[in-house]
């Protein structure tokens, strides 16, 4: 598969500011891999003087800090094309899309047997010292129309963005908390204890384990500390989801999944109630006594419409008669035949809501860090995005290039966007365990009634 890299040079701590982008530019152009004739672009053919082309355009426009320079690669499966065509794709593809603007430099590798090209060019415009700045989703919207008509052009497959991945690894960074090493450790241990005992015996393979109490919260606690920590961690310090209490239950209601048939228990006005599920009804042999009297309620307050003619006795007995009507639907299909039943339903909905209300409380404990972190590089990329002849954009720059080197800022994103996507999933199970809730305690507020109210 043909595929193109797009990096960036960012502007060095130690030494010279500028010698990352001297590097770049020497590898590049280096002749053992380029066979010292494949080079191109509109900033010179040697290191010494594209070097100094770039930092003049620098140096008039006052933009010497920040990133210094982008470093795109083109590449081909081996045997897929010659050398001289992946010079002509980047030549062309360095006219269309950087054109006057950007002073570039390009060289074909024939090192491997997948020939691929090089493109640096210049982070500053030496047209209006406007600095360039590749944002997500760039490569759909400008980078992939112009190399897709150059490949067909050429008779080439089309090439595939590689995703650079910034940053460290996220197992690797996440394994520098202590704090997030923990909680995956009792993630684990959750995830595999049938009990509370069990799963303290799986955390003290780990960990030594040592229980207290909290005056303060007024509740049991667990420290976990081992070898390469440098002092223990109290649960309840890791957020609610981890209290002892949470814990236990997080155990208990482990196995539940979103209930997917749940729905808001709404019944339509009785005009539009079908004559094939109200014939059903008639047939009192298919109810439980429980469920009977529902049925004698609704067609006791049917009966008794026919008293008026119109006016509030009307409409008052027709939504009494649609709530004993809802009540004995969703018994039926909820296949509720006693008291009992009922009360067994509503016990499994209250652990149902406890554990959703659990979910997102484990949302909401994320580490506040990750959000900072986040909110930050958002901040960022749309402030560069939008600031591209700002004199001091490459302050922005630099920050923006540390947070991607420290933290792996895309596995952040997806992160945030799962949960996201898991908070609305769980928001909504608990507005239909709410409807099922609310829906029981009428039927259980009409059980103790002893008559009908006309």
């Amino acid at each position: 598969m043909a595929v193109t890299k797009l990096l960036h040079v960012k502007e060095r701590k130690n030494g010279s500011p500028h010698g990352g982008m001297y590097d770049c530019i020497k590898y590049i152009l280096d002749p053992e891999k380029t066979e010292n004739y494949w080079i191109g672009g509109s900033a010179g053919t040697k290191t010494e003087q594209v070097y100094q082309n770039f930092m003049e355009t620098k140096q008039d426009f006052q933009k010497l800090d920040g990133r210094q320079c982008y470093h795109f690669v083109i590449s081909f499966r081996p045997g897929e094309t010659d050398a001289v065509t992946v010079y002509n794709v980047a030549q062309e593809f360095c006219e269309k899309y950087l054109g006057n603007d950007f002073q570039y430099v390009f060289a074909v590798h024939t090192d491997h047997e997948h020939l691929h090209a090089h493109i640096v060019f210049n982070s500053v415009s030496m047209v209006d010292g406007h600095k360039y700045h590749y944002a997500d989703g760039d490569w759909l919207r400008y980078v992939q129309p112009v190399t897709d008509a150059i490949t067909q052009k050429y008779g080439l497959q089309a090439l595939v963005y590689e995703e650079k991945r910034k940053g460290m690894d996220y197992g690797a960074w996440l394994v520098k908390s202590k704090e997030g090493t923990l909680k995956d450790d009792i993630d684990y241990a959750i995830a595999c204890a049938a009990n509370y005992q069990q799963f303290l015996k799986i955390m003290g393979r780990k960990y030594k384990i040592r229980s207290g109490y909290s005056q303060k919260w007024n509740s049991e606690y667990l420290t976990f500390k081992n070898d390469k920590m440098p002092r223990g961690f109290r649960n309840y310090s890791l957020g609610k989801a981890y209290t002892v209490e949470a814990i236990q239950k997080r155990i208990l209601n482990k196995d539940f999944q979103p209930e997917t048939g749940m729905t808001n228990y709404y019944v339509p006005p009785i005009r539009k109630w079908t004559t094939t599920l109200s014939g059903s009804m008639r047939r009192s042999e298919y109810l439980t006594p429980y469920q009977k009297r529902y049925m004698y309620y609704y067609w006791q307050i049917k009966k008794s419409q026919r008293k008026f003619s119109g006016g509030r006795g009307v409409s008052g007995s027709s939504r009494q008669a649609e709530e004993y009507l809802r009540c004995l639907k969703y018994m039926i299909r909820e296949n509720i035949q006693s008291k009992e039943e009922l009360g067994e339903r509503q016990a499994q909905l209250h652990e149902l809501k406890d554990y959703y209300d659990l979910q997102l409380a484990v949302a909401d404990q994320e580490d506040a860090a990750h959000k900072k972190i986040l909110t930050r590089y958002n901040y960022l990329t749309r402030y560069i995005a939008a600031n591209k002849d700002d004199d001091n954009i490459g302050i922005y720059e630099n920050e923006l290039d540390e947070l991607e080197e420290k933290y792996p800022i895309h596995d952040l994103l997806n992160q945030e966007q799962a949960a996201q996507t898991r908070e609305t999933e769980v928001k909504e199970q608990i507005k239909r365990i709410k409807s099922e809730q609310k829906l029981i305690k009428k039927i259980q507020s009409k059980t103790k009634r002893k008559g009908v109210v006309l």
